[in-house]
């Protein structure tokens, strides 16, 4: 059975918004020394097939290696359904975030080996396990850039997309694609890689009426947003009074002196503004609010997507907290440390955005995390977001994942079916174990996995 013949293998979806149940079809073709194969249904249905027949893969045998089957040079804008299942190489200029320590932005840099981890962890490893930077478009990447992209052409409210799954299946990968795909078509694009830095790291200030200001934090995502989107940000105006109120303020006047009243008006100037000063946290993170607010008032004219991952997060615990005295009577003084909760953040709750009614007509992407220290039954409000549950590899996915190891040098040689049923067996479908055990995939033929 050819590479070639597997993408041919078409997945349907009985209800892609729901749980999903996978079943797939494959048209028979015959090869030289082998019969009709149809493409499996399961990993068990991988195992048991071969009766007789040929059960290696064979890579395309046209001298390009995989380049003719498996890898396409369309960038991310001009992918659709026909594409589902190659690879495709991801511009990383088009999203720093994914690729910046988070509490690094404004820090020297450390010495090799010893930077913070930051941005989304799970491409950086894919990127230095391949040395590539190619992603397969997976059928859910392309119903998640349908569902953004027909939101964006038909109007009306705001679309929001609760994204969850198992821990490997590809969630935070899938955010980060979208957000490449939504900043290539020109769209103006906020993304948090990890909603838990918003928890915890950094210094936070008390605002007087029980909340407090994290001012690393909201200094982070403006930085962020002005790197990606700093030219189409100067040719925005802003909507909302609050907004050039705050830039005429005399806190904003005190942080920023003369720029303060130079070019206010447009989204630029807000985001400046919250980056002028390193000692007053609430102005950062009231320009950080209100970026938001802006974004959602412009989402009538321009295509506009919040993206945060690791959501979940959001609705857990913090690791801030703050030193309270006791003298109890006729005791001596004693301290303990009092948590913060994470309603009591006001850039953390300001961006638990599925309990929003005010973005408008923004798409709002949440993807929550299954792999950090939040339980899995934390309670999280959705609000009307469509649940879509992220799906494991099928085997096709697993197939074309092993192939493209064997070209990036990760397996030793082109898997068989055999080796493919057993990866897909032994990973469960996880894209995070299947990389890490794919250089092992050779010992699956000698029983020692």
């Amino acid at each position: 059975m050819r590479c070639s013949q597997l993408m041919g293998c078409s997945i349907s979806l009985t209800n892609p918004w729901q749980c999903r149940k996978l079943t797939t079809s494959g048209s028979s073709s015959s090869t030289a020394a082998a019969g009709p194969v149809a493409a499996p249904a399961s990993a068990a249905a991988v195992a048991t097939l071969g009766n007789g027949q040929s059960s290696s893969l064979q890579a395309p045998a046209d001298g390009q290696g995989l380049l003719s089957t498996l890898i396409t040079r369309h960038s991310s804008k001009e992918l659709g359904a026909e594409h589902i299942g190659l690879y495709y190489d991801f511009n990383k200029a088009l999203v720093p975030e994914a690729f910046r320590p988070f509490h690094q932005a404004f820090y020297s840099p450390r010495p090799a080996k010893l930077q913070r981890k930051g941005g989304c962890r799970s491409l950086q490893a894919e990127f230095d396990s391949t040395g590539s930077s190619s992603l397969m478009w997976r059928r859910s990447s392309q119903e998640l850039a349908a569902a953004l992209g027909s939101s964006s052409s038909s109007g009306g409210e705001t679309q929001a997309i609760h994204l969850r799954g198992p821990a490997g299946a590809g969630k935070s990968i899938a955010v980060v694609q979208l957000v490449e795909w939504a900043r290539n078509n020109g769209w103006l694009t906020l993304y948090i890689p990890s909603a838990v830095e918003l928890t915890r790291g950094g210094f936070f200030y008390p605002r007087g009426d029980g909340t407090y200001d994290t001012l690393i934090s909201a200094q982070h995502i403006l930085k962020s947003f002005a790197d990606s989107h700093e030219q189409q940000a100067a040719g925005l105006e802003l909507r909302l009074a609050e907004s050039a109120e705050l830039l005429q303020s005399p806190a904003a006047s005190a942080a920023a002196g003369a720029a303060a009243t130079q070019g206010r008006g447009s989204l630029r100037d807000l985001v400046k503004m919250g980056l002028s000063t390193d000692d007053n946290g609430r102005l950062a993170v009231d320009c950080c609010l209100l970026l938001v607010k802006e974004l959602a008032a412009v989402s009538a004219e321009v295509p506009v997507l919040l993206a945060v991952d690791g959501y979940n997060s959001l609705h857990w615990r913090s690791d801030y907290g703050r030193t309270i005295s006791r003298t109890p009577r006729g005791r001596p003084v004693y301290q303990y440390r009092q948590e913060l909760p994470v309603r009591k953040l006001n850039l953390a709750r300001g961006f638990r955005l599925l309990e929003r009614s005010d973005l408008q007509q923004c798409r709002v992407l949440a993807a929550d995390s299954a792999s950090s220290a939040v339980p899995a039954d934390v309670a999280v409000r959705s609000g009307a977001a469509s649940v879509y549950h992220m799906p494991r590899f099928s085997p096709v996915e697993t197939a074309h994942a092993l192939f493209y190891y064997h070209e990036r040098g990760l397996v030793p040689a082109p898997p068989s079916q055999q080796q493919v049923a057993a990866m897909r067996a032994l990973t469960n479908g996880s894209a995070e174990e299947l990389r890490r055990w794919s250089v092992m995939i050779t010992q699956t033929d000698m029983g020692l996995l």
